[in-house]
């Protein structure tokens, strides 16, 4: 493999229509585990009604992310609490 550019094209439609064209490229000359795509061009935006519905979507991985990470940290504490002997 000599080239290890990665390209991609992101494309959001609403009601039918384009509303958001994105571009992206990564470098994957590290591997698969170390990928991280960049945005490098927008291609396309049109705003509308569609946008409340992209915040409400993140705001929803946040805050899955966010009961994610609280979980793992207070089972990690639980754990190492319970390996210790006083």
């Amino acid at each position: 493999m000599d080239n290890y550019n990665g390209y991609g094209k992101i494309r959001l439609y609403a009601a039918g229509r384009l509303v958001v064209g994105i571009d992206v490229s990564c470098d994957k000359s590290r591997g698969f585990e170390y990928e991280r795509w960049r945005f490098t061009d927008v291609i396309a935006f049109d705003p509308g009604d569609w946008m409340k519905h992209v915040v409400e979507m993140a705001a929803h991985i946040d805050a899955s992310k966010t009961r994610y990470r609280n979980s793992f940290l207070e089972e990690d504490v639980l754990n190492r609490a319970s390996k210790i002997n006083l």
